[in-house]
This record gives C-alpha cells, sequence and structure tokens, in this order.
C-alpha cells in the first residue's frame, strides 16, 4: 500500500502488540523509522509525488534556467520510510526482524524548486523524457515497498536495526539510479525518439509489473 506523505506523519505514534496465549509470548518492539531520502536543503513541503492521474507539465518546473544550463532537468528521487516489529523468542539471543504492511511507505516525487527548462533549448521529447524520469522513480519506488514487505532477517543488536533495513533497501535505490542513468545515455536525453519509445513501453510495464523491476543494469 502506497500513502501519502500526509499520511506519514500519522505513521508517528509507536504501535502497542500483544498475544493472548502466555505460552507462545514473545517480545515485541515497534518502532517508526524516519524517512531516509530527505535532506536539509529539499524538504519535503517543496516536493511533488507522483499520481497515476496527474501528470507533470512545464509549469512544474520552476528553477531559473541560464544560458549555459542544459535545456531541462529534473530533481526527482524516491522518499521512503517504515515500521518494524522485533520478535525474541524466550530463550533466544536473537530477534527477528519483520516489516509490517500497513507502516511501508515508498513513493516517487520531483522538487518543482529545483527543476528547470530553458523555452529556447528544449525539444519536441523534453517533457516526455522528464515524465519518464519520474515514472522510472515511481517504479522503483513500488519496488522498494515489494522489498521491505517481505524483508526478515536475523538481528543481534536492535541499535543495529536500520542498517539492516537499509541493506534491503539500497540496492534498490541503487538500481532505481542506474536506470535513470541508462534511460538518459540510451535515449541521449530523449532524443532518440526510437528508445525513448521502448524506454517508456518498459516502464509502463514495470509499473504494471513492480516485481519485475530490474535491479541489474
Amino acid at each position: 500500500m502506497t500513502l501519502l506523505p500526509d499520511q506519514i506523519r500519522r505513521r508517528a505514534s509507536v504501535a502497542r502488540l500483544s498475544t493472548r496465549n502466555a505460552a507462545s509470548l514473545v517480545m515485541l518492539l515497534v518502532c517508526l523509522l524516519a524517512s531516509a531520502q530527505l535532506s536539509a536543503d529539499d524538504a519535503a513541503s517543496c516536493r511533488i509525488y507522483w499520481e497515476a492521474t496527474t501528470r507533470i507539465t512545464w509549469d512544474n518546473f520552476e528553477a531559473s534556467a541560464t544560458s549555459s544550463t542544459a535545456g531541462s532537468g529534473i530533481s526527482t528521487g524516491i522518499e521512503w520510510n517504515c515500521g518494524y516489529a522485533l520478535r525474541q523468542a524466550p530463550g533466544r539471543s536473537a530477534y527477528t526482524l519483520s516489516i509490517p504492511a500497513e507502516t511501508i511507505v515508498s513513493v516517487a516525487w520531483m522538487n518543482p524548486e529545483k527543476s528547470w527548462m530553458n523555452p529556447s533549448q528544449v525539444t519536441a521529447n523534453s517533457l516526455e523524457y522528464l515524465r519518464l524520469q519520474f515514472d522510472i522513480q515511481h517504479a522503483y519506488a513500488q519496488r522498494l515497498a515489494i522489498a521491505l514487505q517481505a524483508a526478515e532477517a536475523q538481528v543481534a543488536d536492535p541499535s543495529t536495526v536500520f542498517n539492516v533495513i537499509r541493506q534491503f533497501a539500497q540496492p534498490i535505490l541503487d538500481a532505481a539510479r542506474q536506470a535513470s542513468s541508462q534511460c538518459g545515455q540510451q535515449t541521449l536525453l530523449g532524443s532518440n525518439t526510437a528508445a525513448l519509445s521502448k524506454w517508456m513501453a518498459d516502464v509502463r510495464y514495470w509499473i504494471d509489473t513492480p516485481q519485475l523491476v530490474p535491479l541489474s543494469w
């Protein structure tokens, strides 16, 4: 399930879970991880989040372009966070990590304040190429949510749990960056119409079947 950012804040409370069967009682800790993708110079309030019913337009590119700036550019990425549960069975020193599906947030964003267009340099395919880059991030955001939901690991020290979760997320975040780079190279930043059309078809397929999004390039 994908939640929009206004719902993220409502996940900040600590959940409490219990079991009715004392004989099978396990220790259960549930905490919320802060978003791993925010930075001080790119606040979430500036962001537009991917929606199937809304396509970005040139009006969303608000940064100033200079004569030396490339025709257009987009600032985009994946914002994610999740809760986690650590279960410790009686007599065991290690904890079993799981990530409840209802705590997972993984969404693609663009920052209009860092995205630009130079009217004198854009081509007929420029906007479609930038939309494609946004779509790539959405496809990988969906893939990340799948990976987090399936994540399970043994954790010896609860203080290291974020590093453990990051190990599940990082390969997908890296693959998203690689896909973005490959798209730019193979389509010549959108100027190769045939390559652009192929990438658009591939990404539409990934969005429909996010479990098949490629993780190596």
